[in-house]
């Protein structure tokens, strides 16, 4: 089962986004901002995918996607960044900050558990091709 944290400050809104996704089959977690996100992130070690607002007050969705890509253990859980402030220079931002995709809101509900979806299943393989090469070069080293 994937374990999906929700990061919005719109409380209707992650209500939804939880609904939703839980009746795909996902657990989900959430939080009602940045703060709160972080504490989780640092509490949490199953974290599968992250659906992320970007505006939010105190820590927005920009520090947070950062402070995941610097994290050592969730710096490669993929990230869905969600906004309504959809412009150009914000989409560059999150591709340069390292989103792994990005809905503008309102978006469509399928639209959302499909993009998660999508993106745990590139993660899953991912770290596949990662662990294998591990072993070959583990294989390759013992035998030399």
């Amino acid at each position: 089962m994937t374990h999906v944290l929700v990061c919005d400050d719109a409380a209707d809104l992650r209500l939804l986004m939880q609904i939703t996704l839980e009746s795909s089959g996902h657990r989900v977690t959430t939080a009602d901002g940045g703060i709160a996100a972080l504490q989780l992130l640092g509490e949490l070690d199953d974290i599968d995918v992250i659906v992320l607002d970007v505006q939010m007050p105190a820590v927005d969705g920009w520090h947070v996607l950062e402070a995941v890509r610097n994290h050592p253990f969730h710096q490669h859980v993929p990230v869905l960044m969600c906004t309504v402030k959809f412009s150009h220079e914000d989409l560059v931002h999150a591709w340069t900050l390292g989103c792994d995709g990005y809905l503008n809101k309102p978006f469509d509900l399928d639209a959302l558990t499909n993009t998660v979806q999508a993106l745990h299943a590139s993660d899953l393989q991912t770290r596949v091709a990662r662990r294998h090469d591990e072993l070959k070069a583990l294989a390759s080293s013992q035998h030399s």
